[in-house]
């Protein structure tokens, strides 16, 4: 009977009132393979329970906690560090990586493209009308792809 309440307390991790999820759940919500989970996990990605050998022991994931893991646990940094982050890759894809060759446009229309998505982002991170966003507000590397 010992071996009964083990598994009875093993089934309650599965229940999705514990917040957490099976590799193969997470997997299909992240459009993953449960061997990218898994190795996800082995390389020190968060976990509610790290499972253990045998069918049905799997780990048990919290996607939030993945998900911010995985995305390099922006989650810490303020508005203002994420639109200068957002600012920097925009810039470092134009100047650095010369995107719009790949794409076959010229740079001055990779930087009319790149001022509207950070638009876009500006937007949606704040919730406010793009025409609330003023020059003298962007970023240092916003500012210079405008000038492109």
């Amino acid at each position: 009977m010992r071996n009964g309440n083990r598994n009875l307390r093993e089934m309650g991790r599965h229940r999705p009132e514990n917040g957490g999820v099976p590799i193969p759940v997470a997997a299909r919500k992240l459009g993953r393979t449960p061997s990218t989970i898994r190795r996800w996990i082995a390389a020190g990605a968060p976990c509610i329970a790290p499972g253990e050998v045998g069918r049905g022991h799997g780990a048990i994931i919290d996607l939030d906690a993945l998900i911010k893991w995985k995305a390099g646990d922006l989650g810490h940094m303020g508005d203002g560090e994420l639109l200068e982050a957002v600012a920097v890759t925009l810039w470092d894809a134009i100047k650095r990586d010369k995107a719009y060759l790949r794409a076959g446009i010229t740079e001055k229309q990779a930087a009319e493209m790149a001022v509207l998505i950070y638009q876009r982002y500006w937007q949606n991170l704040t919730q406010r009308p793009v025409d609330d966003l003023k020059p003298e507000d962007l970023p240092e590397q916003m500012k210079r792809v405008c000038a492109i």
